[in-house]
């Protein structure tokens, strides 16, 4: 029988998740209580780390769109698409860590919006076909000077999708408009070149003000995660572990059951709608779903870089075993069949033949929530609701 009492999660802090298999080696296997604070403080360090690594990658894509500017070329243009590739793909793991109001998307001062929304509305941001003057860098005597406040004041003004800032808006600038059902959008480093396009410049200072405003939201996403003693993982670390490890399980069931599982895949699956393609514009949505999975992945095995558990399977495993083996398998069934999937995931969604092998990979999103759900039954966590 497990202890049903909790140890205060600050007596437990200097606990350092690089000591873990001395830890193991130490754990008493009924002291339950003691695994699972341990867990909320593996947590919060796996949080710090995969969002200081995230940031490491804006940061490389700021500098690439800087160079790129700086003397467009399509050799430049390529690099900065690839770093936006890589920036998208790190951010992509930190998704887990959502939907319980944390301060990536609390009520008060949530910076998911400013990051992460979606779809947009191309033609609120730059030109389109058939509107060759739309968009804030074509309406000048509207936005006279483009900067991170503008964009900032502007985001989501009279509607939801016309969105301002984040990594949509960086992809569409790069890539432009996905008109081709076969592949990418196909922008051309001469909407840069001023001698060719008059709103180059224009164009160069949006991308580069939404750049500087992720690399500023997710630096703030660091600073709350990071050892300090009035931030949101002191307040995090001092409630009692059940909370905590109940909001750790919001994040998992949120984004694997709500976002890739309803939103992200099985909304798109069910109409059809390429503007419900997350990563239409860059034709990335399948690199996407499979980070979004590694980043859950990475929340319930407790794992990231050279961090190494415990993590929430600990706990199952201690419960119920034959559960955790059957979590991690659905994780890498999952996974496996996106892996299936050879063409682009819009096309694998469209096209008759190839519908299955993306019904597949929601038949094992569903397993695996419901497997989540179980997990969440098992540890008596109480239900937290997706903000």
């Amino acid at each position: 029988m497990r202890a049903l009492y909790f140890w205060p999660l600050f007596l437990i802090v200097s606990c350092s998740p690089k000591n873990e298999q001395e830890f193991q080696r130490t754990l008493n296997p009924n002291d339950f209580s003691r695994l699972e604070a341990r867990v909320v403080q593996n947590y919060s360090e796996l949080v710090l780390l995969s969002y200081q690594e995230a940031l490491k990658s804006v940061k490389s894509l700021n500098q690439a769109l800087k160079s790129f500017v700086a003397a467009p070329s399509e050799e430049l243009f390529g690099q900065a698409k690839e770093a936006w590739s890589k920036a998208r793909k790190t951010y992509a793991l930190t998704e887990a860590f959502r939907f319980y109001g944390g301060p990536i998307d609390s009520e008060r001062r949530g910076l998911e919006i400013y990051l992460n929304a979606r779809p947009i509305e191309e033609s609120f941001v730059d030109y389109v076909q058939g509107q060759a003057s739309s968009g804030i860098i074509n309406q000048i005597d509207l936005y006279s000077e483009i900067s991170k406040n503008l964009l900032v004041s502007i985001h989501q003004k009279d509607g939801d999708q016309n969105v301002s800032t984040g990594f949509r808006v960086i992809e569409f600038l790069l890539w432009g408009q996905d008109l081709n059902p076969d592949g990418p959008g196909q922008r051309l480093y001469t909407d840069y070149v001023l001698e060719v396009t008059p709103t180059a410049t224009r164009r160069a200072e949006y991308l580069l003000a939404a750049g500087a405003l992720i690399e500023e939201h997710l630096n703030m996403l660091v600073e709350e995660w990071s050892i300090q003693d009035d931030n949101f993982r002191t307040l995090f670390l001092r409630q009692s572990a059940q909370s905590a490890l109940s909001k750790i399980m919001a994040g998992l069931r949120g984004l694997l059951k709500n976002e890739l599982y309803a939103n992200r895949i099985g909304l798109f699956f069910e109409t059809k709608s390429e503007k419900l393609d997350v990563a239409r514009f860059s034709d990335s949505s399948l690199e996407e779903h499979l980070w979004n999975m590694r980043g859950a992945e990475n929340v319930y095995l407790g794992r990231f870089d050279r961090l190494d558990g415990p993590g929430i399977s600990h706990l199952v495993a201690i419960e119920r075993p034959s559960l955790d083996i059957e979590i991690k398998n659905q994780f890498d069934l999952a996974k496996r069949a996106l892996q299936r999937i050879t063409t682009g995931f819009d096309q694998a969604v469209v096209n008759e033949e190839l519908r299955p092998l993306v019904k597949d990979v929601l038949d094992h999103l569903e397993a695996l929530s419901k497997n989540l759900d179980q997990a969440s039954e098992l540890l008596k966590l109480s239900f937290v609701s997706p903000d």
